[in-house]
């Protein structure tokens, strides 16, 4: 849960390693980092803490600003059930850091908001906020997805691979721990606009920007079937392709099952697909389970 003003302004890496910055319409607000240490070496949260302060101050130095880092406060506390630790920072700006390790999916995670000292009553109850809703590991079959406007749950199992955020085009890829299957998810705005001026359709729009960008390095996929179906949740109609690769042993063959359609509510178009290696009934099982939970608006 994070103010309605804030939003993803920078994002990198995977599971494993990465970083993202939320911002609102003046600055920086919050900033997540984490990397995957595996249980033996896993570090305290003191020891986090420290090492993120050590590279601070590296970092002013670098910079050739002569401004020292000062821990004001710290007290211990508790993220997503772990032991963690809170500071109170003074350097250049103020900083709230919070660091802990989640030896659930073996990784150290920093969360930092920056602001001027006058800020701080306001910062600390948001900063406190986040951190209470926070989730680094989950023990749910299913992990909830939300940006933008639209939410979706997916299995736990699938992680993210891939993504793209821009104001015309946004999606995420998804894939199992061992690379074979895929779910992917996403929207493009001013849906008006696209098909009148760009695409004589949704599904050129889909293999123009997302299928021959992303999906034909799989290999190349005919369609053996189509129909339309009805959205209930959001009372939208999708048309629904089922496709697959070439080939004549269905196991080294992947199945495809892509759904798109028109939010005239929010002027998007949107799709999901399933892609499940060896398995035609899992794909549609997959992408059928996922589309009576997901919410476009």
């Amino acid at each position: 849960m994070i103010p309605k003003d804030w939003d993803l302004a920078v994002d990198a890496g995977n599971f494993d390693n990465g970083y993202f910055r939320l911002d609102d319409y003046v600055k920086p607000r919050l900033e997540i980092k984490w990397e995957k240490i595996k249980f033996e070496k896993a570090p305290t949260s003191d020891k986090l803490l420290e090492n993120f302060i050590k590279s601070m101050e590296k970092n002013l130095k670098k910079r050739k600003i002569q401004t020292k880092v000062s821990i004001l406060e710290k007290q211990n506390t508790k993220v997503a059930e772990h032991d963690a630790v809170l500071a109170y920072v003074r350097s250049v700006q103020d900083a709230l850091i919070v660091a802990w390790y989640c030896e659930k999916s073996e990784r150290a995670f920093i969360a930092q908001t920056v602001f001027p000292a006058k800020e701080y009553d306001n910062q600390k109850k948001a900063f406190n906020t986040v951190i209470q809703k926070l989730m680094c590991h989950t023990s749910d079959e299913n992990i909830t997805w939300s940006a933008y406007g639209f939410k979706v749950k997916i299995p736990a199992l699938y992680r993210l691979s891939n993504r793209k955020f821009t104001s015309g085009l946004s999606y995420l890829f998804f894939m199992d721990p061992k690379g074979y299957n895929i779910v992917s998810f996403g929207y493009s705005s001013m849906a008006n606009v696209i098909l009148k001026e760009y695409y004589s359709d949704i599904e050129e729009w889909f293999n123009e920007l997302i299928y021959k960008k992303n999906l034909k390095k799989i290999g190349k996929f005919k369609r053996k079937k189509e129909e339309n179906a009805q959205l209930n949740r959001q009372k939208h109609e999708a048309r629904v392709l089922y496709l697959e690769t070439y080939g004549f042993i269905s196991k080294f063959k992947n199945y495809m099952v892509v759904y798109l359609w028109n939010c005239e509510n929010l002027n998007r178009l949107y799709f999901l697909l399933t892609i499940i290696k060896g398995n035609r009934t899992k794909a549609k099982d997959l992408a059928t389970s996922i589309m009576k939970d997901f919410q476009c608006h």
